[in-house]
Formats: structure tokens, sequence, C-alpha cells
């Protein structure tokens, strides 16, 4: 139901929303923090055009180096209030939702381009075993 667009838009802001989330607990400096953030305030908005899409491709570049640079990091309890509870998860339980959440939306949005008639991407062109093989285990 969701458009290729939103699907976009959704990815690259979840995916800056988990950095942030594991920077701040560790402490990240706020101005690290503020740009982070201010990212995510620009992802708030879906790309427009097709030359827009560029500007997502760089969004989810910075979210991976963020969420690599996260998982360097030792385990650690990651504390969040939500609408006056406390909601503690683990730094690994975060990035591994992240890994999870981006692998269901990449599905939904390759659903959605074919449904649109393209059918020129194929996932199985983008597993573990190719990342692997270009950035070492």
């Amino acid at each position: 139901e969701w458009t290729a667009r939103e699907i976009l838009r959704h990815i690259a802001s979840s995916a800056s929303w988990y950095g942030f989330r594991l920077m701040k607990a560790a402490g990240a400096p706020e101005v690290e923090l503020n740009t982070v953030y201010a990212r995510l305030e620009e992802l708030n908005v879906g790309p427009a055009t097709s030359a827009d899409v560029s500007t997502f491709v760089d969004a989810l570049a910075d979210a991976d180096a963020i969420l690599l640079e996260q998982s360097l990091l030792p385990e650690a309890d990651v504390v969040r209030e939500v609408e006056g509870k406390t909601i503690i998860r683990k730094r690994s339980t975060i990035l591994a939702q992240s890994i999870h959440h981006a692998t269901e939306h990449r599905a939904q949005l390759i659903s959605a381009l074919e449904a649109g008639g393209y059918s020129s991407i194929n996932l199985d062109d983008y597993d573990l075993w190719a990342y692997c093989d270009k950035h070492g285990e």
C-alpha cells in the first residue's frame, strides 16, 4: 500500500533513527547528534523526483557508516523514554533490528517497483555473501 517513494523515505529515516539512538546512548557529542537529527528532519519528506533519490542514497550511506561504527562498540543497554515508559534494549538488538527492518522494506520496495512494471532489480544480487565479498567479513 506504500509507494516506492514512501518506502525509500521510511528506510532512510529509520536507518538514521537507529544510528541516532545508538550514538545518543554512547554519549556522542551534541554537535554530532544535532547533525544526524537534522538529516532525520530532511528525510521526513520523501524524494519528489528521481534526481532527489541521490539524496537518499547519500543518507543511507551516512546511516550505514554510523551503524557500522556503533557495531564496533561494546554491548550496552540503550535506554529510551516513550510515552512515560522506560524501554531498555541491548545495543545488539537495535543493530539486528536495523538490519531486519531494512531487509523487510527492501523486499517491499522491490514489490512496489514490480507492481509499477519495473523488474530490473533482483534481490538475490544484494545478499550478505556479496557484501562480504566486496567489504570483507
